[in-house]
């Protein structure tokens, strides 16, 4: 069988002819599809959301809302007809000249399947039409889910059933065209004829399968020619990357005749295997001399080889082209970069608002992932009741439950394909030391992440009292906001802080998965960490001092104090108005770090000038080596590094690559974290029980940055899966208590929150909906803002109907 296809593709140059312009006709529109199609392929296949893969056509082709044109229409509907007619003129031809007992020349071929090609069509039409079945019964559960609560498990195991089921249908075509051509079978005949080969010579049907498969994927590995949407291409939408383009087209043309010589290989092993062909059967030369292999068709193949060697340089060439031009744009960022220890620091300015009741001063020591610190707290009571006992936050307690029970271990172990995460992950230690209240020692006792500590006598109000607590831990390795991975630390919500008073008892709402389920008031805070000298730091406030291994930050007027430790990170400054805006990581992050400062200028420019200025004087941003995406503090922001949650999965990262996935979830991650220093780090909020203040505040701010940046959201879309959302009711009311999956949580208080906002917009004009949170934002600088309140903001702003209107959205 194999003697027969390689005799066959050596000796018969009408076999090339007839398969050069069918491969041409094959690659046009894959490259077509490619370039144009592959961001909505990309959205529709990972999200699920067929919306959102419509919205990121091109507007020709009716993406953005676009009409297209009954022209395009029609003309689209005739270049398909005209290539599958053609296309299969041709394909009937080479199958017909594949058989050693059938003239060999080009014309008698087409002339003797003049009648017989258009069978090959009603098959290919009947075989597409199984196919397309099946890829919809089989996706329609991924197409239902949808969105962000799709997991990428489903979609891929519908997709590989979908392609198990194309690879049996396209076997049994194969097949059914010869028995059409060959056999001059009709059509239900020829597949009834497939179907009985198949079941008759399953081994050689195996082999023959295996056969190709085996030559495609070594004309794809060795010259990277077949695919090239899986090349890693440049950092700009394919759109608009004259790389991708110059890349794609160099592979169309040196692919083509590459194609060409695998369905010349696959003409041969089908029609020996359809024949029966065991031995080396060669064709015979027309004057009825046996002869070997045709000179001149030996010279094409060499000529063939010759021009894929070749040929293999082009998209190298532009691969180099493009290699040089990002060194060049990497030299310029390095020229720029500053360590840590060069951040400039200048006087804090003094933020406005009611000066802190409580000051913080911390004193911690790392040595290797044990981690030592002092907490003294300074409180006064400014809760207007006497204080018998004084409630605390230990969130690092929650680091030593089992990985699946840490925060969002349940969401980083779904996403772990490759099973890397579930190997290295591990939960870490926690202990209290001491205790002790105004130097003595008192009776405390811990309950999860609550801590609460009993006072010798009540605290009157206005008194103070000076708060010691000794706490030890064990980093657990693990990637998001506290812990160690690879070579980076991360300390969020590792200080002990004064729980808020509320309706006379403490606020001691466990650290769970779902959300940032944090409330907390402002405080001063000093914070001094030690480390070895290689380490450097980075964090909430502003530099002091950093000598020999000891690091010293002040933040004033903050609600937490968070940190990065990594060994020689490399950064970005520059200043936007007040705010000093930097981006931090290791060398080896450099496009994303490049890439996050970029966005989070644009972002802070934008909110400036919407909604006022940050009490802060810095924000800083670092490429840690997470997945999930991002994570704000007051004055510093964690976001992910390149490797997403689909990194340790075969291809998928670079198709993410390709249509630009990744650029725009990290525009929108940077944006949407930026946001929150208005909404959370300035403007607080219960964000346990009314998270629609800070999330769905922070999601309309970003929207509107990238409508006023990019022109539109597609890199909201693209993150979020969503094209668009509906207001629900009961979700200015939403706990985070009241959602089991993040998944859940995100659809309804950022998706739907967000489109409350965004209706209001629209019912109120931007201009009223800009005064409303821009004096939103003045009235709560500094302080914790609720619902109601808001609501009594946009009744004295727009009118009392609007705050009607938004009482439709609380619960009962």
């Amino acid at each position: 069988m194999f003697s027969y296809a390689l005799a066959c593709v050596g000796a018969r140059p009408s076999l090339w002819l007839l398969a050069l312009p069918c491969a041409l006709l094959a690659a046009l529109p894959l490259a077509v599809a490619v370039t144009v199609f592959a961001p909505s392929g990309v959205a529709l296949a990972l999200m699920g959301d067929v919306r959102l893969a419509g919205d990121l056509l091109p507007s020709a082709f009716g993406g953005e809302g676009a009409r297209v044109p009954a022209a395009t229409w029609f003309g689209a509907a005739i270049a398909l007809i005209a290539g599958v007619a053609l296309w299969s003129r041709l394909f009937a031809g080479a199958v017909w000249t594949s058989d050693d007992s059938n003239d060999a020349g080009v014309r008698i071929a087409l002339g003797a399947t003049t009648r017989r090609w258009r069978r090959v069509l009603v098959l290919y039409l009947e075989a597409g039409a199984a196919i397309a079945l099946a890829a919809a019964t089989l996706l329609w559960p991924v197409v239902v889910v949808g969105g962000g609560s799709l997991l990428t498990s489903l979609t891929l195991g519908a997709l590989a059933a979908v392609v198990a089921f194309r690879t049996l249908v396209r076997i049994l075509l194969t097949l059914a065209v010869r028995a059409a051509i060959l056999g001059d079978q009709p059509p239900h005949r020829a597949w009834r004829e497939a179907r009985s080969l198949m079941a008759d010579r399953r081994r050689d049907v195996a082999a023959a399968w295996m056969f190709l498969v085996a030559i495609g994927l070594a004309v794809w590995v060795g010259g990277r020619f077949l695919l090239p949407v899986l090349q890693d291409t440049a950092l700009d939408y394919p759109s608009s990357s004259n790389y991708t383009l110059g890349l794609q087209a160099a592979q169309l043309l040196v692919s083509v005749p590459l194609e060409a010589g695998l369905m010349a290989a696959a003409f041969g092993v089908w029609t020996a295997l359809y024949l029966d062909k065991a031995e080396v059967v060669r064709t015979p030369p027309p004057s009825g001399r046996r002869r070997g292999s045709d000179p001149l068709m030996l010279r094409a193949l060499i000529t063939l080889f010759i021009v894929a060697l070749v040929g293999n340089g082009i998209p190298t060439a532009i691969e180099s082209a493009y290699a040089r031009r990002q060194a060049g744009r990497f030299e310029d960022i390095e020229r720029r970069e500053i360590d840590p220890t060069q951040a400039s620091s200048r006087p804090q300015s003094v933020p406005g608002g009611r000066p802190p009741s409580t000051r913080y001063t911390v004193e911690a020591g790392l040595t290797g992932a044990e981690l030592t610190w002092t907490t003294l707290i300074d409180y006064s009571n400014a809760t207007g009741e006497p204080l018998k006992d004084l409630g605390v936050h230990v969130y690092p307690a929650a680091y030593a439950e089992p990985v699946a029970a840490i925060p969002f271990g349940e969401e980083l172990l779904a996403a772990d394909l490759d099973g890397s995460f579930r190997a290295e992950a591990e939960p870490g230690t926690f202990d209290i030391g001491a205790v002790r209240v105004n130097g003595g020692d008192v009776r405390w006792s811990r309950s999860g992440t609550a801590l609460v500590i009993e006072l010798e006598e009540p605290l009157a109000p206005g008194d103070r009292a000076l708060v010691r607590i000794d706490l030890i831990a064990g980093l657990p390795h693990w990637p998001e906001r506290f812990g160690v991975w690879d070579d980076t630390i991360l300390l969020g919500n590792w200080i002990p802080t004064i729980a808020v008073r509320q309706h006379g008892s403490w606020r001691l709402d466990q650290f769970s998965g779902v959300g940032d389920p944090f409330f907390s008031e402002v405080a001063d805070y000093s914070v001094t960490i030690t480390v070895d000298r290689e380490m450097t730091v980075v964090g909430s406030g502003t530099l002091v001092s950093a000598r020999r291994g000891r690091w010293s930050f002040d933040a004033r007027s903050s609600r937490d104090a968070a940190f990065a430790l990594a060994p020689f990170m490399r950064g970005l400054e520059t200043r936007v108005g007040r705010t000093t805006v930097r981006s931090w990581y290791m060398a080896d992050e450099r496009a994303a770090g490049a890439a996050n400062f970029d966005a989070a200028l644009s972002a802070v420019k934008d909110y400036t000038g919407r909604f006022g200025a940050l009490p802060m004087d810095e924000i800083e941003l670092v490429v840690t080596r997470g997945s999930l995406g991002g994570m704000e503090y007051p004055g510093l922001i964690f976001t992910s590094g390149s490797n997403g949650p689909e990194a340790g999965f075969p291809l998928i990262p670079d198709l993410v690559r390709h249509v630009g996935f990744d650029v725009a979830r990290r525009r929108y991650i940077v944006g949407h974290e930026v946001a929150h220093q208005w909404w959370y780090a300035a403007v607080g909020n219960d964000q346990v029980r009314e998270p629609w203040l800070d999330e769905s505040f922070a999601e309309v701010s970003t929207r509107l940055w990238l409508r006023a940046a990019d022109g539109d959201n597609r890199a909201w879309r693209i993150t979020t899966g969503s094209s668009t959302a509906e207001p629900r009711p009961g979700v200015l009311s939403a706990a985070a208590t009241d959602f089991s999956s993040n998944a859940r949580y995100s659809d309804a208080v950022y998706s739907s929150g967000a489109a409350v906002l965004l209706d209001l917009r629209e019912r109120i004009g931007a201009r009223k909906f800009t005064t409303v949170m821009r004096r939103w934002y003045e009235r709560n600088y500094l302080a914790i803002g609720t619902v109601g309140e808001f609501v009594s903001l946009v009744e004295d702003v727009a009118g009392p109907q609007w705050g009607r209107y938004l009482r439709r959205f609380i619960a009962p």
